[in-house]
């Protein structure tokens, strides 16, 4: 009996050891959120500034509305679930304050960036923020949540569809109008989303129209002048690469037309780089076959003249040859 005493002993003592182990292990593993103090977190949040509040007053709405959550609740007991609410809050206005500044730049990368930004915001707005299990407070916040972010996406849409508006480079108002249209449907503004949609893609259709046409001419135009190069330099040769560069001149005159109408400024560059090095053979081959006809015009006159001078020589010749005889013939009828 003292032998199974002293085993049933031993075996609780064990027993004990994992059960504090257990516990321990537990509160290791226990999510921090459970052990945050509300009231710390609140500092946080308090701390959070932006330049956009004066522009966005419903993003100060939701700041203080986290607050309000936070203040609302004992300092030293932060459930987990209105901690990870009150943090997702939190990176809300952070976020929104980095995609404002970001919507504010000349670069159109950083705006892009901004537009990404502010379609993610909308997704926390209409997920994480919109917990009814916190009650009116949550709903309140989440309201002036989705308040914010759909006017800073109209917003967004508005400039870029300004900016489309008064830009001359059709790629970059196709662009405006691109960001214009994804602003305004993660807004879910279908109406302002058909009109900018509309326009884009009219754009964007005449754009590859052009550009495909203008490339055709440039690349015929290339492939023309480069034959013409080839030719050999004796003067029939000259005369066909001639009537060649006038064609090629055509083909990069109407390329630049259309790369001017949609300030293609790489293209532009280029094609006036190749209509100059036209010029300048058209040139060239212009005054040698000028020369050579000159030539051949000088040397065709000395020939008239020759002849001609032959032809007058012979007519004289002739004519004192008729003299003479009937100078004899005079003489032969007086005797």
């Amino acid at each position: 009996m003292e032998e199974k005493v002293h085993i049933f002993y031993g075996t609780n003592t064990f027993g004990m050891k994992l059960l504090r182990f257990a516990v321990a292990l537990f509160l290791l593993t226990v999510p921090v959120a459970e052990a945050q103090n509300c009231g710390t977190l609140g500092m946080e949040v308090r701390g959070v500034q932006s330049v956009a509040f004066d522009e966005y007053p419903s993003l100060n709405d939701v700041k203080q509305g986290v607050l309000l959550l936070l203040y609302g609740r004992e300092t030293a007991d932060c459930p987990g679930e209105l901690y990870d609410y009150a943090v997702s809050g939190k990176e809300y206005v952070l976020k929104f304050d980095d995609a404002y500044n970001l919507s504010k730049s000349n670069s159109s990368d950083a705006r892009i960036r901004a537009l990404n930004l502010s379609a993610a915001l909308k997704e926390t707005t209409d997920t994480m923020l919109k917990d009814t299990s916190l009650g009116a407070s949550a709903q309140d916040i989440a309201n002036s949540a989705d308040i914010t972010i759909r006017g800073f996406l109209i917003t967004q849409g508005k400039n870029n569809e300004l900016e489309g508006e008064v830009s001359n480079k059709t790629r970059e108002k196709i662009e405006h109008y691109r960001l214009a249209t994804i602003a305004y449907e993660v807004a879910d503004e279908s109406l302002l989303t058909t009109n900018t949609r509309i326009i884009w893609k009219r754009l964007e259709k005449e754009y590859l129209l052009d550009m495909q046409r203008a490339d055709e001419l440039y690349s015929s135009g290339e492939e023309k002048f480069g034959n013409t190069q080839n030719l050999s330099r004796d003067i029939p040769s000259r005369i066909t690469a001639y009537s060649n560069t006038k064609e090629v001149l055509a083909l990069f005159q109407e390329a630049l037309v259309l790369y001017t109408y949609h300030e293609e400024t790489e293209k532009i560059l280029e094609t006036r780089d190749n209509l100059q090095e036209i010029n300048s053979l058209m040139a060239s081959l212009r005054a040698a076959i000028e020369i050579y006809f000159l030539v051949l015009a000088i040397f065709l006159i000395g020939i008239s003249i020759f002849l001609l001078n032959r032809i007058l020589a012979w007519r004289e010749d002739n004519y004192e040859h008729y003299l003479g005889n009937e100078l004899i013939r005079v003489k032969g009828v007086g005797r």
